[in-house]
């Protein structure tokens, strides 16, 4: 199914997306990068062979990317951590409106396509969910803590005169 596309639009919208989030799985998750990929893959496909109209052509790599973008959403905020929160966050904003994509609303969409990538990538993120905490948990800053003191440099701003 991701391979083939209908024609060069159809393959320049999906390669631009898949280079989107695949960079953004390489950036924020570089230790389960090929483990992502190749799950999100092969899921999205599994589930789209079960779910999927028979009577239908599923082509595209759209389940891939509603694959990937779940993902990020989903471990962004099981991560720990306030950047990827941050990102989770800004992403659902811009990308909210593929919500839409799984419904059947739009004639020769394979809205199953796209509604088996985001429920790999969400079942992806919970099952590798230890794996990714460890190394995107929150620590505190070394400049935030006085290496004399050991106590909090802001808190003097916390007493009252």
């Amino acid at each position: 199914m991701p391979l083939v596309h209908k024609d060069s639009a159809h393959l320049w919208g999906n390669t631009v997306q898949l280079f989107f989030g695949a960079l953004l799985i390489v950036i924020h998750f570089r230790h389960l990068t090929a483990v992502i990929l190749s799950s999100v893959w092969i899921l999205a496909g599994l589930l789209l062979f079960f779910m999927g109209n028979p009577d239908s052509i599923h082509i595209g790599s759209s389940g891939i990317i509603y694959g990937l973008f779940s993902y990020l959403i989903t471990a962004g905020f099981n991560a720990g951590n306030r950047r990827l929160r941050l990102l989770s966050f800004m992403l659902l904003m811009y990308y909210g409106s593929m919500f839409w994509g799984v419904f059947p609303w739009q004639e020769k969409v394979s809205w199953e396509g796209h509604l088996s990538g985001a429920i790999a990538g969400l079942l992806i993120a919970m099952i590798l969910r230890k794996r990714y905490r460890r190394f995107t948990l929150d620590s505190v800053p070394g400049w935030f803590m006085d290496a004399d003191k050991r106590e909090d440099p802001y808190a003097r701003f916390d007493k009252r005169a």
